[in-house]
């Protein structure tokens, strides 16, 4: 006799989550927190961090908290993999600039839908902006779920940051090979930053990276690295100087921001700009 199966229970609040992820994309949208906003920053201070994704490097996200957001997204994983069924969105319930839980490479991970899904052959898919490590993820709009109501007041842990007092060589953008080196040396790294400049309007922190040399036994400095192999170059008060002189000499109409520290955070963020990385992966699985 075959073993009869039990079908797994919803959670006793699934109707409340249901409720308060309706009234977020109707009348009452929420914001998330940032992790930003709960620090008490200090350019006194070293912080132990990983560098989540990369854009270039004005623009990359890292995370400081790594102990508990591992401890939150075991519990993620845990509960999504129990209930994920009861969470799952209607295709007409899909908003932009909601928030949801995604899978994508089999892990559930907090995100803003940032574009509208779009039909590949049988499928439709759409673009999604992780809020805790700062990448965009292409993946099927069946692969998305909305979020108990708790899980809102969880801040996002990753923090907006930028490498400290670096140019591009040629002064204008990043190189790709400086985007390409910058990642192999924080690749999978255990790093200490040390703060340079926190821009609090933004939520930026311009951050000095060091990682430990297992063969001399000693913390090296990433940017140290990047200008020894000619990446990038040491930005100058003169640099500075010649650069805000340059914006002035614009007049206020015709005053464009800085090429290598464009385009904005919350540009990349909310899915208007190409994300060379992200292109790159969605073309390569749409192509195979």
């Amino acid at each position: 006799m075959a073993e009869d199966t039990i079908e797994e229970q919803p959670p006793h609040h699934l109707r409340d989550d249901w409720n308060f992820f309706k009234e977020t994309i109707t009348n009452n949208p929420v914001e998330i927190p940032y992790y930003f906003d709960q620090e008490s920053w200090s350019t006194k201070k070293a912080y132990k961090l990983r560098v989540g994704h990369i854009y270039d490097l004005s623009h990359f996200w890292i995370v400081t908290k790594e102990r508990e957001a591992s401890i939150f997204y075991k519990y993620l994983q845990l509960f999504y993999s129990k209930y994920k069924d009861h969470y799952k969105i209607p295709s007409e319930d899909l908003r932009w600039n909601m928030y949801c839980v995604v899978c994508s490479n089999d892990e559930f991970s907090r995100a803003i839908l940032v574009d509208v899904p779009v039909a590949i052959g049988d499928n439709r898919f759409a673009c999604l902006f992780l809020i805790d490590f700062g990448c965009i993820v292409k993946v099927s709009i069946n692969d998305i779920y909305f979020m108990p109501k708790k899980l809102y007041s969880v801040p996002r842990y990753s923090i907006r940051a930028i490498l400290a007092g670096l140019g591009p060589e040629n002064g204008v953008k990043w190189s790709t090979n400086s985007v390409n080196e910058f990642q192999t040396l924080v690749f999978n790294q255990v790093l200490i930053g040390q703060i340079k400049k926190i821009c609090s309007s933004e939520k930026i922190i311009f951050v000095s990276l060091n990682v430990f040399n297992p063969q001399t036994q000693q913390y090296e400095s990433i940017e140290d690295t990047l200008v020894r192999k000619c990446f990038v170059k040491q930005l100058t008060s003169a640099d500075v100087k010649e650069m805000k002189t340059a914006q002035k000499n614009r007049g206020p109409k015709k005053a464009k921001p800085i090429e290598f520290l464009t385009p904005t955070f919350k540009t990349l963020e909310y899915g208007r700009c190409v994300d060379s990385f992200a292109m790159a992966q969605f073309l390569d699985e749409y192509l195979a």
